[in-house]
């Protein structure tokens, strides 16, 4: 499962909003500029969600999710384990950002 911090970017990939909450224990906090190029030399950008290895790397880590800050401040959660978090709200309409 792959969530974002940003309702409008979310809205991109359809119109209904998932708002959910997790504990941050249980998610691997990474800086994609920063330490994407050091664990998966040669990744591209467009592969790093669906890559098997971040998921193997964050899994065997202990986490069961990865945050992916970007430079624009972006965050991009990609959930392996979706016991880690509640479920919130189903919005349709949203257009606030989500956190």
């Amino acid at each position: 499962m792959y969530l974002t911090s940003r309702a409008s970017e979310a809205k991109t990939y359809g119109n209904t909003i998932l708002t959910a909450e997790g504990t941050n224990e249980d998610v691997l906090f990474l800086n994609y500029q920063e330490d994407i190029p050091s664990i998966f030399p040669g990744l591209s950008y467009e592969e790093e969600e669906a890559c098997r290895g971040l998921q193997d790397y964050t899994l065997e880590k202990g986490y069961k999710a990865c945050a992916l800050t970007y430079g624009n401040g972006d965050i991009h959660l990609i959930v392996y384990d979706t016991s880690f978090f509640t479920f919130i709200d189903l919005d349709e309409e949203a257009t606030e950002s989500i956190a």
